[in-house]
């Protein structure tokens, strides 16, 4: 029921995910989503046609442009791009996009993988780009009854994690450079409001996108944040920047009645990590930059796109959403450390392990809100060694596990290329009680052991749920003996080690069984 990445007919689209996460040829690396409504509840419609949403903002063009610059312009959509599947589990999907090569001049128009197939003239010229996306999934909560059965129904917000990485190659003066923008719509709402918070700490400024007489530029810097909202029924989105460098902010009118300018809006860079900007709305500071040869630029924001079944209609909602993001209420922290992290709960590991409890979510108005959805991250220790999640309570379907499925449940989960697992808890449902990272972990001399942990689910018991069956692998993949001291981090029955303190000699592979 998850939404794998598969290929359709024409080895083109990404037809299965949620836009096109892992699109092949000169296509755009999604960057912002929200959930659709059922088919049960919107219909089906097929190759094109309007899914169930009603998004705010999709910033539908996600490759990077030098618009002037002291070496003149170069257009991140003209270059072509080469897909990567980092990971996909049961709770998320991390992919990225190289963009290093240039199609030649003579192609006049860049268009799309089905009408754009070279010649490709080389190496860029001005700088390459790299974009990281990672999305964390609906909770699965049924079989849609009047569509594809392998698709789950699913309810509850969606977040997403877009890093926008720009290497430059030789020193240049930028005087403009767009990260991202929206592409032209006809708009889906006829009154949208927007809030814009240019640091962590500052009073939001609100803003009538629907009436607004002419562009607004606002500075951002790292903790800022912004989101959308419609009194009409919509996706309201929330956006948490996380990015090292400053950006600005272009916003122009955009209405249903009026349409929406391709540039309605726009992410520009504003310099490197290093500047020090005005943050504010229509600040005086400049947003010209120099750069040098191998000089990075990173965009990196965090998204949560809301249920249209929420009903988010105000700002206040929004805010309050952010408030709880940022600091959910009651949240107990049972192993490992806090970890400052726009958009993010994220937890640094002790010991190879971290955890986390949570009340179910309520509005400030005291209502349930099924839909919500906290985004957890924590970085392994080690990304040859199995992580995963130990949910001591909370929401499953219950297809599974007897008279308490929601009770001491395992998840593997995948690891991203830069060291990260993503995690989706679903307090809008249920409590949450959850511990997580690396159930098997070894001391400093045993870093360099691949150590594989595997559940498996004995099926003797006919009333529900037999015993838990284990395997344990651990391999040494150097040249070299290694001694060292196995350790288990939870509280997991039948996970046993018995012999924890092991020599394993070069290419050995010694397996326990519990």
């Amino acid at each position: 029921g998850v939404r794998s990445i598969e290929f359709c007919g024409d080895h083109v689209n990404d037809c299965d995910s949620n836009g096109m996460q892992l699109g092949h040829g000169p296509v755009a690396e999604i960057s912002t989503w929200v959930p659709l409504l059922p088919p049960d509840i919107a219909g089906v419609t097929w190759d094109g046609g309007p899914p169930g949403q009603i998004p705010l903002l999709l910033l539908t063009e996600s490759r990077p442009v030098i618009s002037n610059s002291t070496l003149g312009i170069e257009d991140g959509s003209r270059f072509a791009q080469t897909p990567h599947i980092e990971m996909s589990d049961e709770g998320g999907t991390a992919v990225h996009s190289v963009n290093d090569r240039v199609f030649a001049d003579s192609v006049e128009k860049v268009v799309n993988a089905w009408h754009t197939f070279g010649p490709i003239a080389g190496p860029s010229k001005l700088f390459d780009f790299t974009l990281n996306y990672r999305q964390f999934f609906e909770v699965s909560v049924g079989i849609p009854q009047l569509s594809y059965p392998g698709f789950a129904l699913r309810r509850s917000a969606v977040a997403t994690h877009f890093i926008s990485t720009s290497r430059f190659k030789e020193e240049n003066t930028i005087s403009e450079m767009i990260l991202s923008s929206a592409g032209n719509e006809i708009g889906n709402v006829n009154v949208m409001y927007a809030m814009v918070a240019v640091t962590s700490s500052s009073t939001p400024i609100q803003l009538n996108v629907s009436s607004l007489q002419q562009t607004v530029e606002i500075i951002v810097v790292q903790g800022g944040y912004w989101g959308l909202v419609s009194p009409e029924p919509s996706n309201a989105q929330l956006f948490h920047y996380r990015g090292s460098a400053p950006i600005k902010l272009s916003i122009s009118k955009c209405s249903k009645a009026t349409g929406c300018s391709s540039t309605w809006f726009q992410i520009l860079a504003c310099g490197l990590a290093s500047a020090t900007p005005k943050p504010g709305i229509n600040s005086s500071s400049s947003c010209e930059f120099e750069v040098k040869s191998n000089d990075t630029l990173t965009m990196d924001f965090a998204q949560l796109g809301t249920s249209l079944r929420s009903n988010i209609n105000s700002l206040s909602q929004l805010m309050d959403i952010q408030k709880y993001i940022s600091s959910p209420y009651n949240l107990t922290i049972t192993a490992g450390s806090l970890v400052q992290s726009p958009g993010f709960l994220e937890i640094k590991l002790q010991n190879g392990v971290g955890g986390v409890a949570l009340p179910q979510y309520l509005t400030n108005a005291g209502a349930k809100d099924e839909q919500m959805m906290i985004p957890l991250r924590y970085q392994v220790l080690n990304k040859n060694w199995t992580a995963g999640v130990y949910q001591r309570y909370g929401f499953v379907l219950g297809h599974y596990g007897g008279d308490t499925p929601h009770v001491n449940r395992w998840s593997a989960m995948g690891v991203s290329k830069d060291g990260y697992c993503h995690m989706p808890l679903y307090t809008g449902l249920d409590r949450v009680d959850v511990l997580f990272g690396h159930p098997i972990v070894a001391d400093v001399n045993g870093y360099d052991l691949i150590i594989q942990v595997t559940k498996v689910e004995s099926n003797t018991n006919p009333q529900g749920r037999g015993v838990d069956l284990w395997v344990i692998q651990v391999n040494n993949p150097t040249t070299n003996p290694i001694t060292t001291m196995l350790n288990k981090t939870m509280p997991i029955a039948n996970l046993t080690l018995p012999n924890s303190h092991i020599t394993i000699q070069p290419g050995e592979l010694v397996v326990f069984s519990t």
